[in-house]
């Protein structure tokens, strides 16, 4: 992972249950100068498909990550960030203090040119 970075265990799972990939995000908060102003995140994910069917193939491999966490704790990523179609994208909240100090789960949705080809949900949880 990067510097600094927060080293994050995920999963991303189809509408039943199934866990269709996994692996580790590592990701980097920068603070916004203003409380009105979402967090920026950024960082680098690898990620290895499950044998199930019909895994969305952007899922595979190592890619940059970009997105933000704003003040009311919604997180948006972008697990492809940087790539024109075959987007893997992340909206659910985060966790920024408790027992659960930085965990975030949500939904994910694949989309490509003509749009959102499949979802499911998926959790990341932070690595000790």
């Amino acid at each position: 992972g990067e510097t600094g970075a927060r080293l994050y265990h995920f999963a991303a799972r189809d509408r039943g249950g199934v866990v269709l990939a996994a692996g580790c995000l590592a990701l980097i908060f920068t603070e916004s100068p203003s409380l009105s102003e979402p967090e920026h995140v950024s960082g680098q994910r690898c990620l290895r498909t499950s044998c199930a069917p019909e895994v969305p193939p952007a899922f595979t491999g190592a890619w940059n990550v970009g997105g933000s966490v704003n003040q009311f704790g919604q997180i948006t990523l972008d697990l492809n960030s940087g790539a024109a179609d075959f987007n893997i994208f992340l909206v659910g909240h985060y966790a920024p203090g408790g027992g659960d100090h930085g965990a975030f789960s949500g939904e994910w949705s694949y989309s490509t040119i003509v749009g959102p080809q499949a979802t499911g949900s998926f959790t990341a949880t932070p690595l000790p």
